[in-house]
């Protein structure tokens, strides 16, 4: 049997209990890699991703870290020995206009968001040997100017900044890149006619989907020669 693309590797997926970071996780094991599944408090949702990661032939366990709290984050990588990928996929998202927005969700954006990922690119990167992957999860908002969103757009754009200076202070032996998406991902609570027709506004003419988010994951994660990229996945919006 052929090895798979990513056999033998180790990969640690935050918020991999549901949604874009279960679909992330499921595709790094698809391509043969075992998966550590973070979650914060959806420990069912993620046992359901370990289950469906182990039955795909992969290893797979779950931990669980308030991304808050830099003594969890600190913890939840004391018994891994060796990492070769970290995807840095957790995040919160306030739809709160600039000034109704409070100094907690303000603060808990910046720490999840941006904090949390700094945080764990330096836990991971002392886990990697002489090569190492980080994907941070970014999004359209970090290219653009929300005043609807703003805790979005600034800590999406602090995030972006990020990547570039720790692609710069990890190389060579540890690539970091990013992924902006855009429509890619319906909000539960949303109808298909909406969300199509918001997706008719985009250059491209209609929404993605959480499979090109991942197929550009997996693509960024086994690409020896980018570092420092942020990858806009969003059918052309951040040219609006």
């Amino acid at each position: 049997m052929q090895a798979k693309p990513l056999e033998d590797q180790t990969a640690f997926v935050t918020g991999s209990g549901h949604r874009l970071g279960r679909a992330i996780a499921l595709g790094l094991a698809q391509l043969g890699a075992d998966i550590i599944v973070h979650y914060g408090g959806s420990r069912d949702a993620a046992m359901t991703t370990v289950s469906e990661i182990q039955a795909l032939g992969r290893q797979a366990y779950a931990v669980q870290a308030d991304l808050r709290d830099s003594e969890a984050i600190t913890s939840a990588f004391a018994d891994i020995d060796q990492l070769d990928i970290l995807v840095n996929s957790a995040g919160v998202f306030f739809q709160v206009p600039f000034l109704e927005l409070t100094l907690d969700q303000w603060q808990t954006a910046l720490d999840v968001n941006l904090t949390a990922p700094f945080l764990l690119t330096q836990q991971a990167a002392k886990k990697m040997g002489e090569q190492g992957v980080i994907i941070n999860i970014s999004d359209i908002g970090g290219s653009k100017n929300w005043i609807h969103h703003p805790s979005q757009s600034i800590s999406k754009g602090a995030l972006n900044k990020l990547t570039k200076v720790s692609a710069r202070a990890l190389a060579p032996n540890i690539r970091v890149n990013a992924v902006a998406p855009g429509l890619a991902l319906k909000p539960d609570d949303w109808s298909e006619e909406r969300w199509e027709k918001l997706g008719t506004k985009m250059p491209l003419g209609k929404p993605g989907t959480a499979q090109q988010i991942v197929d550009t994951v997996l693509f960024l994660v086994q690409h020896p020669y980018i570092t420092g990229e942020i990858l806009h996945v969003d059918g052309g919006d951040h040219l609006r």
